[in-house]
């Protein structure tokens, strides 16, 4: 799960503006209703060069992993889809809707990708080009927003403990914080564990796995305990041996 999360960092927004390659992005994502059926991104070039970019849509479900599963769509609407910025220069992209909105949540991603040099280099180069792929979250409201979270599924053996995130809700959450502690009989903390926390979209869910240590005498109980982005907070106990942590 960690792993796959990481690879995705590259292509998620996770501030109030992005900046890769000297593209700058705001905002990071675009949160759209029956009221509010249209929005802008505004792109600038921070680069020393004129850049070209293609801006596309696909839709957006994930694995337990936490790995992208993404499709071309046309229910998420843009204008332009091609267009070039000189060093220095900003321009926005509309963004709008294209499909009816349901009782669950819809995710999509809009990608600005920025495309190679239309012309090749007067010297020739041996540094290679990063090409800039960039994908911004859009979520279209559910008719009525529900938040249902939980943790299922806590246990350990063999030296790993695991458990799942599940979204019961009709709206996605993101995790801030994901961790896991082992406690003795009296509560206090025999160690800790944290990863990265990740979105949990609607009706879904995600898997972890942790590595244990090699050796916790006194252990009574494992703790799962989860932070959402909006600073709910949520948790699963569960009895746990010694020899849990025993590869």
């Amino acid at each position: 799960m960690q792993t796959a999360r990481a690879a995705l960092i590259a292509v998620i927004l996770t501030a109030s503006s992005a900046r890769a390659s000297g593209l700058n992005v705001t905002p990071i994502q675009l949160r759209l209703s029956p009221q509010t059926t249209k929005a802008m991104l505004t792109l600038r070039n921070d680069g020393p060069e004129t850049v070209r970019y293609q801006v596309s849509a696909t839709s957006w479900n994930q694995t337990s992993r936490g790995e992208l599963q993404l499709a071309p769509t046309g229910e998420v609407l843009f204008f332009p889809a091609l267009f070039t910025l000189k060093a220095g220069e900003e321009r926005n992209v509309r963004v709008g809707v294209g499909t009816p909105f349901g009782l669950v949540e819809k995710t999509y991603r809009v990608f600005v990708e920025e495309l190679p040099p239309t012309e090749r280099p007067a010297q020739p180069s041996s540094e290679v080009r990063v090409l800039t792929r960039v994908g911004v979250p859009v979520f279209l409201a559910p008719a009525r927003a529900v938040e249902r979270r939980s943790i299922e599924g806590l246990g350990a053996r063999g030296g790993r403990a695991s458990f799942r995130v599940s979204n019961q809700g009709t709206v996605h959450f993101r995790e801030d914080a994901v961790k896991l502690r082992g406690v003795d009989a009296s509560g206090a903390v025999l160690f800790e564990r944290e990863q990265r926390g990740w979105y949990v979209l609607a009706g879904g869910a995600l898997d972890y796995d942790f590595e244990l240590p090699k050796s916790c005498p006194g252990l009574a109980a494992l703790l799962a305990s989860v932070t959402a982005d909006n600073g709910d907070r949520f948790e699963q106990r569960a009895p746990a041996e010694p020899s849990a942590c025993a590869p």
